[in-house]
């Protein structure tokens, strides 16, 4: 199921040799790398079937093609070569991730065991696991990847939607207002709000359960799941 929520691991391609380089060029300079790429690797790995290196080589130069699964297939033999090599990781983690694959998720917990802090990683774990229900671990991810989703309105709506499901409601109403604050003037971002605002009073004390915003936090929720489920 496709993911609403971008985000892209930076451009690797492997520094084995100038001519090996993909090239941050031009479309087409950039496809003829790819080609080149992936005649060189297929030759090398003829002689050298345990390099993990010329494997994940062979991903990105496919994947630089638009060859998702035999791009797929490489960066997974290279990890069976070598379980925590980061490129291969990287590149079968942003296959994965495009097709909202939940398979995603065990290797982006291995890059944070290398890297906690990559925000990149957090916020794909985020997106992942708020997809997957898993509300409890999305919070944190979301908490942790930092600025990622500050220009997302989608994402700061799902981390709120998770937020609400936790009962945290007042932290969920922040988390709304800097949605607001990128379509200050969209209807549909105060109705929002004006939702999140009632679940708070509803979370301190006793309020009219008759209230418009109260009643429309149903609908309001449900829409939100649908930003990442659609």
């Amino acid at each position: 199921m496709p993911i609403n929520f971008p985000i892209s691991f930076p451009i690797w391609a492997p520094n084995l040799s100038k001519s090996l380089r993909l090239s941050s060029g031009s479309c087409s300079n950039f496809s003829n790398s790819a080609a080149r790429a992936l005649e060189l690797s297929r030759d090398a790995l003829k002689k050298y079937p345990g390099n993990a290196q010329l494997w994940a080589m062979q991903g990105a130069a496919y994947s630089g093609q638009g060859q998702n699964k035999p791009a797929l297939d490489s960066f997974r033999a290279a990890l069976k070569i070598s379980p925590d090599y980061l490129p291969a990781l990287k590149g079968a983690i942003q296959i994965e991730y495009e097709g909202g694959n939940k398979d995603a998720i065990p290797l982006l917990q291995r890059v944070l065991r290398a890297r906690p802090s990559d925000q990149i990683s957090h916020g794909m774990l985020a997106v992942l696991e708020y997809q997957q229900g898993n509300c409890a671990a999305a919070v944190i991810h979301f908490e942790k990847a930092g600025a990622l989703f500050e220009s997302r309105p989608e994402g700061l709506h799902a981390y709120a939607t998770c937020l609400m499901r936790l009962k945290d409601f007042e932290r969920a109403a922040k988390v709304l207002q800097r949605a607001l604050a990128l379509s200050p003037n969209d209807p549909r971002e105060r109705q929002v709000l004006a939702a999140g605002g009632a679940a708070v009073l509803v979370d301190v004390g006793p309020v009219d359960h008759s209230t418009s915003e109260l009643r429309a936090l149903p609908q309001v929720l449900a829409g939100f799941d649908q930003l990442g489920r659609n």
